[in-house]
């Protein structure tokens, strides 16, 4: 399995879920439909289901585009509270994660793999160390909180995860399972090397860490 990143931050979000057998789940739809297209090598009926966490642009912009390809589309819109979706031999599990709208975080089941993907999100009061999970898509935002006196930091500060609230979502979720930690929505100005060292000192050397990249692949 594999994961390419169409593109992530504040300009758009996207990630694409390969599976051995070429089918894609989308995780977000906030970039352009081209990128898209480049990341599913021109094959849009490889994607069985897009995810959409919240209705923020950089999330949600380009909804249309999978929906008028026939995409399935499991959102902030229709997926809670229905405890589950099922398609194909895939199973998702929709949870509410804090944030300035109404926002998701999914639990991904497939290929015998357990995938939680949250971003946009000031915490999360839900535990998933009973589910083995092995690999985390989790937002680092920001490394501290900008000043209280600044325009953005309730923006800031009640809907976007700092190191230090990533780093306790995994110490309370480790398990002998996990395998994967990959960083989204890191903003552009912040220490991603730190970032992954501090998260790396919290899961262990056997956890693979690392950072989702535009146009890169991260063997899962």
């Amino acid at each position: 399995m594999k994961l390419y990143t169409v593109g992530t931050g504040s300009l758009g979000n996207c990630y694409l879920l390969k599976r051995d057998n070429n089918k894609i789940i989308a995780l977000d739809c906030g970039c352009k439909w081209r990128d898209v297209l480049i990341g599913c090598n021109f094959r849009p009926i490889d994607i069985e289901l897009a995810l959409v966490t919240h209705s923020h642009n950089d999330h949600a912009r380009y909804v249309g585009d999978f929906t008028g390809n026939g995409i399935d589309l499991v959102s902030f819109e229709n997926s809670f509270p229905k405890k589950i979706y099922k398609k194909g031999d895939s199973a998702v599990v929709p949870f509410e994660v804090p944030h300035d709208v109404k926002n998701y975080g999914y639990m991904i089941r497939v290929d015998g793999r357990t995938i939680v993907y949250m971003t946009d999100f000031g915490y999360c009061k839900y535990t998933f160390r009973s589910w083995n999970v092995d690999t985390w898509i989790i937002a680092c935002n920001y490394l501290e909180a900008p000043n209280a006196d600044e325009a953005n930091y309730a923006h800031v500060v009640m809907g976007h995860s700092s190191l230090d609230t990533v780093k306790d979502i995994l110490a309370v979720n480790k398990s002998d399972s996990m395998k994967n930690v990959i960083l989204c929505h890191t903003s552009s100005s912040a220490d991603t090397e730190l970032m992954v060292s501090e998260i790396q000192k919290v899961v262990g050397d056997g956890v693979n860490v690392t950072v989702a990249r535009k146009k890169e692949v991260i063997d899962l």
